[in-house]
């Protein structure tokens, strides 16, 4: 799936067997429906979803939320959500304290390889 609208561009893929939404733009109030929207329809059950936002330039709380509502309903789906962050989302994230809830990575890579790995960053 790609979405190219309003500046944002949400793609998925599978990979090393996770599902990963790759998210290019500005996550702001007009943003964050698509991106709840995306993480929603790219959730498989049993398979990880990792959030690729490395590329976003600037994350409001709108888009914060929509990160953490999906992350509350990770329950079903057997993982929490992985999220790989810029220096921009990652400041958003920290300022927050939505570091605490969300599962932060360096990389990608380490997203991939889930909690037991080291690349899990805490404020």
């Amino acid at each position: 799936m790609c979405s190219l609208k309003d500046g944002l561009e949400i793609t998925v893929i599978s990979r090393d067997g996770c599902r990963i939404v790759r998210v290019v733009g500005d996550l702001d109030m007009r943003a964050a429906p698509r991106l709840k929207d995306a993480l929603e329809q790219g959730r498989m059950p049993g398979t990880p979803l990792v959030v690729d936002l490395t590329r976003v330039q600037f994350l409001d709380s709108y888009g914060l939320r929509s990160l953490l509502l999906v992350n509350a309903e990770a329950g079903p789906w057997g993982a929490p959500l992985r999220i790989v962050a810029s220096p921009a989302a990652d400041r958003a994230i920290k300022l927050a304290g939505a570091d605490e809830v969300l599962d932060v990575y360096r990389d990608e890579q380490h997203a991939l390889a889930g909690p037991e790995n080291a690349g899990r960053i805490r404020a």
